[in-house]
């Protein structure tokens, strides 16, 4: 999935993290950025379990954030 966004045009503004876990599993996580989104994708896999997700976020909507919101969000970080 992540070599086929830099096909279609998102950069990747944050280098993949690739963890290995016990069990053979791993968890990779990115971020990415295209035209006013970031797209947020994560896959994590221990055997039998097997779970990608892909969020995209439209960047103009945190431009409607309070101060407070903002710096919850900040502190997560």
């Amino acid at each position: 999935m992540l070599a086929d966004l830099d096909a279609h045009g998102w950069k990747e503004t944050t280098p993949t993290e690739d963890v290995s876990l016990e069990n053979g599993g791993i968890y990779v996580i990115a971020t990415y950025k295209k035209q006013g989104w970031t797209l947020n994708a994560r896959h994590s896999s221990m055997p039998p379990w097997v779970e990608s997700t892909a969020i995209a976020t439209k960047e103009s909507c945190f431009d409607s954030l309070t101060d407070e919101e903002t710096g919850i969000l900040e502190d997560v970080n």
